[in-house]
C-alpha cells in the first residue's frame, strides 16, 4: 500500500511541475514590478533640484516659486527639494548632475550659461551630456549703467567703447549669459571692446555698477526692476519691441544694434534618464506654470510664463548656441576679482608677521642661552 501511495504521489508531482515552475516565474515578474526602481512607481522618494548659484539669485527664485507650486497644489507625490551648488559659473552644479545617476532623481535648473560655459571654455561639456526637460519663463535682458553715468543711451556708451578699447569696465560673471551680452553688442560697434571684470550675480553687479566700480553690466529685466530704484539706469532692453510695464526704456533695435536676446531657465536631467521619467517631469512643470500665484508672480517679474518640451527645447538650444558662437570670449584681457586680490595679499601680509613673530628669538630664549 506504501509504495502504491508513493508511486501516485511522484507522478502526480510530475505531471505538476511544469505548472508550478511558470507559477514561479510569474510571481518573480510580478515582485519584480512592485520594486521601488519601477519606472510605473517613479517617483517614489524625494527628487533633488540642483541650482549652480546662490541662494537669493533669479534661478534660485524661480526654482523655489516651482518647487512651492508643485508642492501646495500635489502635483507630485514627492518633493522636488532645492540643493544650491554656485560657483565656477554654474559649472560646480551642473558637473555634479552631469556625473549623478540617470534614475530621476537629481535635476538641474540652468539657464543658457549650460552653453556659454561651453563656448568659452569654461567647462568640457555642454547640453550635449545632459537629457533636456523642458524650458520654461522667458525674461528680456537690459544693458544699464549707474544713474549718476554721463551715458544717456546705448551709442553713447559703445561709440565711447570704440574710442577708448578696453577701458570701460563691464561686470560680468564670465562665461555666463551678461558676459556674452556684452560680446555681441562689441560686434555691432566697430572697434568696440570692452574691460571685463568677473563680479559675479545680479546682486554683485548691481553693487559694482552703483559704486561705479564698473561703467557698465547688464541685467535680466526682473533684477532691473529690483534694482533700478537704487541707482540704476537702463539704456536698452535686448527685446523686439519696448516692455508695456517699461515703456521709457528703449530697445537696442531702435537704437541701431539689432540685438534680441532673452533668458529662459532650462531644466536637466542626466544624460541617459528614461523618457517616461523626462516627460512625467516636463507635464509636471507644465502645470505648475498654470498655477494662479505662479503667474501672477512671474508678471510681477516681467518674465513671460511660456513653456517648451524637452523636444522642442533642443532646437531653442541649436538656435542659442550659434547665436553665441558668433563671438569669442577668448584672448581678452580680464581685470582680476579685485576683493578677492585685496583679500589674498592683505592675508599673505598677516601670514608673513606671524612667520617673523615666531622667527625673533624671546627673552627667556635669550636669557636660557646666558645661563648656558
Amino acid at each position: 500500500m506504501f509504495r502504491l501511495l508513493q508511486y501516485a504521489l511522484s507522478n502526480r508531482l510530475s505531471t505538476m511541475m511544469p505548472w508550478l515552475l511558470i507559477l514561479g516565474a510569474a510571481l518573480c515578474v510580478c515582485i519584480g514590478c512592485s520594486d521601488g526602481t519601477s519606472t510605473s512607481a517613479y517617483p517614489n522618494r524625494d527628487i533633488r533640484l540642483i541650482v549652480p548659484f546662490s541662494p537669493g539669485g533669479e534661478s534660485d527664485g524661480f526654482a523655489r516659486l516651482i518647487s512651492n507650486a508643485i508642492r501646495e497644489h500635489n502635483l507630485l507625490d514627492v518633493s522636488l527639494y532645492i540643493e544650491n551648488k554656485g560657483g565656477a559659473g554654474a559649472t560646480i552644479g551642473s558637473r555634479e548632475v552631469k556625473d549623478a545617476d540617470p534614475d530621476g532623481y537629481t535635476m538641474l535648473i540652468l539657464h543658457e550659461a549650460m552653453m556659454t560655459a561651453q563656448v568659452s571654455g569654461k567647462a568640457d561639456y555642454g547640453p550635449d551630456a545632459f537629457t533636456p526637460v523642458a524650458a520654461s519663463g522667458k525674461i528680456s535682458m537690459v544693458i544699464a549703467v549707474s544713474e549718476k553715468s554721463s551715458f544717456q543711451s546705448l551709442g553713447d556708451l559703445m561709440e565711447e567703447s570704440a574710442k577708448r578699447p578696453e577701458q570701460l569696465i563691464f561686470a560680468a560673471n564670465l562665461g555666463a549669459p551678461v558676459h556674452y551680452a556684452g560680446l555681441i553688442l562689441e560686434s555691432y560697434e566697430k572697434g568696440s571692446r570692452f574691460r571685463y571684470t568677473q563680479t559675479g550675480g545680479g546682486a554683485d553687479r548691481f553693487a559694482a555698477v552703483k559704486g561705479r566700480h564698473a561703467d557698465v553690466s547688464a541685467f535680466s529685466f526682473g533684477e532691473y526692476i529690483r534694482y533700478k530704484d537704487g541707482g540704476l539706469r537702463a539704456l536698452a532692453i535686448f527685446a523686439e519691441e519696448r516692455n508695456p510695464k517699461a515703456q521709457d526704456i528703449p530697445t537696442a533695435k531702435e537704437q541701431g544694434y539689432p540685438f534680441v536676446h532673452s533668458n529662459m531657465h532650462f531644466w536637466w536631467f542626466p544624460k541617459g534618464t528614461p523618457q517616461s521619467h523626462v516627460d512625467l517631469m516636463s507635464g509636471v512643470i507644465q502645470q505648475a506654470l498654470k498655477v494662479p500665484e505662479v503667474q501672477e508672480t512671474l508678471d510681477k517679474l516681467l518674465c513671460e510664463p511660456v513653456f517648451i518640451d524637452g523636444r522642442e527645447m533642443k532646437s531653442e538650444i541649436r538656435h542659442r548656441l550659434a547665436s553665441m558662437q558668433r563671438v569669442s570670449a577668448e584672448d581678452r584681457t580680464e581685470l582680476p576679482d579685485i576683493p578677492f586680490w585685496v583679500g589674498l595679499v592683505t592675508l599673505g601680509c598677516f601670514a608673513l608677521v606671524i612667520l617673523e613673530a615666531f622667527n625673533k628669538p624671546s627673552g627667556i630664549e635669550d636669557q636660557a642661552s646666558d645661563d648656558s
